[in-house]
């Protein structure tokens, strides 16, 4: 009935004054402001590409969660329709309140990492290709509670994560065996661990075949790790050489040793968390020519091998903003 009808003119004048529900929502759901930081990975002069110093550089007062293993790469390799992520393979599943540190406006926090604690197989072929990545610090799912920036203020402003950042990278191929023409190839394995006990090594002949003496005390590593230069060997045996002990080489056979590290390396040598570069060398020394075998001899050095240690066992070692100076090779770092 018209009599009992509300007036239209006060229905509209309701539905201005009233906020819709979801202008609401919209609202309660709008993000914070960008952190007043800045996140980037810079190359490091003299050292190899993978390595970078990452800087987080603050134009405000914050709180920041300082734990290098927070930082995420996405990469893409070459015609995949989904970017990859890169993460620390010991990230925290809390964060530590021990690790925050403070910044003022201007105030930087810096550690070098490499890159290849982060990526690894697919990943890190593709991320060696080059292009641009997008780097973000911060848990990809963190748990309530967990605050990796604070910006301080009245009142504090909690931030879950700084970034994402596009970062280029230029090509980053990986280095050859020193002597591409040398009759015989050795050929370790890249290894990825919580920790390192044993070296896996190959022999094979550079094309066609041949016959070698190879003995597993002939063998030695020239090791690159985060602090230190170490030079793994261990002590040569004697005895005769029957002709049986020759063993077949071809470029597709030939002898796989797995070799204790813990037998030619210094104690504590792989004590640190991670990349160690590790260069296989193989002394031949007996050319058979007493059987007619024509065996090659000399000293053999083959292509590095990437090892990736995971778990640190002093637990989280702070680095500054470039690693420390080289040892001599022949001690521990």
């Amino acid at each position: 009935m018209i009599g009992n009808a509300i007036p239209l003119a006060l229905v509209l004048a309701i539905s201005i004054a009233l906020p819709s529900t979801s202008s609401a929502q919209r609202r309660r759901r709008e993000p914070p402001p960008p952190p007043p930081a800045e996140l980037s990975l810079a190359t490091i002069s003299g050292d190899t590409p993978f390595r970078r110093v990452l800087t987080i550089r603050a134009s405000a007062p914050i709180e920041l969660n300082a734990d290098r293993r927070l930082l995420r790469i996405e990469v893409r390799p070459e015609g995949a329709r989904r970017a990859l992520t890169c993460e620390h393979p010991e990230r925290p599943a809390r964060l530590d309140a021990d690790r925050v540190v403070r910044l003022e406006a201007g105030q930087t926090w810096q550690e070098w990492i490499d890159l290849r604690e982060y990526c690894w197989g697919r990943a890190l072929d593709a991320l060696s290709a080059g292009g641009d990545v997008a780097v973000t610090f911060g848990p990809r799912r963190a748990r309530r509670g967990d605050v990796t920036l604070r910006v301080l203020g009245e009142p504090p402003v909690d931030h879950r994560e700084l970034g994402p950042t596009t970062v280029h990278l230029d090509a980053m191929p990986r280095a050859l065996e020193p002597d591409p023409s040398a009759r015989v190839r050795v050929v370790m394995s890249d290894r990825d661990a919580r920790s390192i006990t044993t070296f896996s090594v190959r022999v094979r002949a550079r094309e066609g075949r041949a016959r070698a003496y190879v003995r597993p005390d002939r063998f030695s590593f020239r090791v690159h790790g985060p602090d230190a230069d170490v030079e793994c060997a261990m002590p040569h045996g004697g005895g005769a050489v029957p002709a049986d002990l020759f063993q077949r080489l071809s470029a597709r056979g030939g002898p796989s040793f797995t070799l204790d590290a813990r037998a030619f390396c210094p104690e504590g040598t792989f004590d640190d968390a991670g990349i160690y570069e590790v260069v296989p060398v193989l002394e031949l020394e007996h050319d058979g020519a007493q059987w007619n075998l024509d065996a090659p001899t000399g000293t053999f050095v083959g292509a590095p091998a990437f090892v990736r240690v995971r778990r640190d066992a002093r637990g989280y070692v702070e680095r500054g903003a470039s690693p420390p100076g080289r040892t001599q090779p022949g001690g521990a770092g």
